[in-house]
C-alpha cells in the first residue's frame, strides 16, 4: 500500500523515457516525493518514494541531502543551455522565501531565486541575484522560458527571465501584479 503523504501542496507531471513521474510536494514532511509510473492503467506498476527532502532546513547539493522549510508550489521546465536539452523541477520553498531548482538529469538541487531564511520584498525591476522573497507559495512558467512566482507573502507575482541564467547572464526579476 502506499505510503502516507501529508499536507500536499504542489503537483508535476514529468514524461521520461519509459515512465511517467508525478512529483509531489508536501510542507509537513518538508519533502519532494516521487510516483513513477510505468503502465498509467496498472496501479501495481507505480512506486511512491521520498525523492528529496531530508527534514525541516536549506542544503542544495544532491537530492538525497538536500532540505527544504515547507515546500509548495511545483513547475516542470525543459529548456536548453550551452546546446544541451535541460530538465528543471522548480520548487516554491516557502519558508526558505526561495525559488529551488532541481535538475532533473544530474539530481542537483540549487537556490536561483531568494537567499534562504531571509523575508524582502522588491518594488522595481531587480537583478534575480538580488530578489528577496516573503513565502512564495507557487511557481509558473510559459513557452519564452519565463517563470513567476506567486510572492504570497509580499501580495505581488513577479516575473523572471531565467533564460538569462542559462546563458551565463544574470537574470531580471520584475513585479507584474
Amino acid at each position: 500500500h502506499a505510503p502516507r503523504i501529508d499536507r500536499i501542496n504542489g503537483l508535476a507531471m514529468v514524461q521520461d523515457d519509459d515512465a511517467l513521474s508525478l512529483f509531489i510536494s508536501s510542507s509537513a514532511e518538508h519533502s519532494i516525493f516521487r510516483v513513477t509510473i510505468l503502465d498509467l492503467d496498472q496501479p501495481g506498476t507505480w512506486t511512491i518514494s521520498r525523492y528529496a527532502g531530508t527534514g525541516i532546513g536549506h542544503a542544495d547539493g544532491p537530492v538525497a541531502t538536500a532540505a527544504f522549510r515547507f515546500p509548495n508550489g511545483l513547475y516542470y521546465a525543459e529548456g536548453e543551455s550551452n546546446g544541451n536539452p535541460t530538465r528543471t523541477l522548480y520548487v516554491a520553498d516557502r519558508g526558505n522565501h526561495s525559488i529551488r531548482a532541481i535538475d532533473l538529469d544530474t539530481d542537483l538541487i540549487t537556490t536561483p531565486i531568494g537567499d534562504p531564511g531571509v523575508i524582502g520584498k522588491i518594488d522595481g525591476c531587480e537583478l534575480a541575484s538580488n530578489v528577496f522573497l516573503n513565502g512564495p507559495a507557487s511557481v509558473a512558467g510559459d513557452h519564452n522560458g519565463r517563470l513567476y512566482i506567486a510572492d504570497t507573502g509580499n501580495h505581488q507575482v513577479l516575473m523572471v527571465f531565467p533564460e538569462d541564467i542559462q546563458a551565463g547572464l544574470e537574470s531580471i526579476a520584475v513585479p507584474i501584479a
